[in-house]
């Protein structure tokens, strides 16, 4: 953020596109509920109080969270930092996925995602656009992201896919169909759910 009137109009677009990629970052880390709300809010109260802080604050936080290291932004001590939370912790997997057999490699389902999107007649606009988006999801070697790469797309994220792309019922169903027939990696719904987030604010 290079204005140093932090109440001009121009600080207060750019506060909102640092507010808007940190709260996608922590979607597409899956940060839980609970700790993505408390990171929000705390990034919201220091945009109010202390406004020269808060662009180092908010890529500060976006950084954490991409580098898998959310839960150190909390402290017990109330004292000292007003940012806390409930203390969840992450369960075993349950959430429904698309089926995902362990011989998929992601390269090979980027590149069919790809070859999809350019060949198959029976898509439309907005499918073919997803399936675009998700060709342009780059590989990972380490970190969170590498193992996303490895498991299924969650129907909670290929919901909210559909959410973001004005789809009905029946819509979202033949995209779920459709995300199976490829099939799509959680590491490809977070990157589709990131890019068409990103599009809104822009």
């Amino acid at each position: 953020m290079t204005t140093t009137d932090v109440h001009s109009e121009e600080y207060r677009e750019q506060a909102q596109k640092l507010l808007n990629r940190l709260d996608v970052t922590c979607y597409e880390f899956e940060v839980p509920e609970a700790e993505h709300k408390a990171l929000i809010r705390h990034a919201l109260s220091t945009w109010e109080k202390q406004p020269e802080e808060f662009g180092v604050l908010a890529r500060g936080i976006q950084e954490r969270v991409a580098a898998g290291d959310f839960e150190s932004l909390f402290v017990k001590d109330e004292a000292k930092e007003p940012l806390r939370f409930a203390g969840r912790r992450a369960e075993p997997d349950e959430k429904p996925r698309i089926e995902f057999g362990g011989d998929w490699q992601f390269q090979r389902l980027t590149g069919r995602a790809r070859k999809i999107a350019r060949e198959a007649t029976d898509l439309t606009p907005p499918q073919r656009r997803l399936l675009e988006i998700a060709a342009t999801c780059e590989y990972r070697t380490r970190g969170k992201l590498f193992g996303q790469q490895n498991r299924g797309a969650t129907y909670k994220q290929l919901a909210y896919i559909g959410h973001l792309c004005g789809m009905d019922g029946e819509a979202r169903m033949a995209w779920y169909q459709v995300a199976a027939s490829v099939p799509l990696s959680e590491r490809h719904a977070g990157h589709i759910i990131s890019t068409l987030r990103e599009e809104v604010v822009q």
